[in-house]
């Protein structure tokens, strides 16, 4: 006869460690519907963000500072916004 820790016999002692309490469950949701209102809010910030980098990129007169520099780095940061709102949601 096997016995567990508490003396009970022929218990799977892994299917004992393995629940995990109802509260707990209940308190976290689904994981998907938690990811998806950060992912829409990062996709919502970076389309006009970019879209308004872009149209600003042609509007403007040439500059090698405006457009090498500039332009393109506003293009990263907002880049790297969308990226840590979207990551937040995990």
């Amino acid at each position: 006869m096997k016995r567990d820790i508490d003396g009970n016999i022929d218990q799977k002692i892994t299917k004992l460690m393995n629940t995990i309490p109802n509260d707990w469950r209940s308190s976290y949701g689904s994981l998907s519907s938690r990811k998806a209102p950060y992912k829409l809010l990062s996709l919502g910030y970076l389309i006009p963000s970019w879209g308004l980098l872009f149209w600003l990129n042609f509007s403007t007169e040439p500059s090698l500072f405006g457009h090498f520099i500039a332009i393109p780095s506003l293009f990263m940061m907002t880049g790297y916004c969308a990226y840590l709102i979207a990551r937040k949601g995990e």
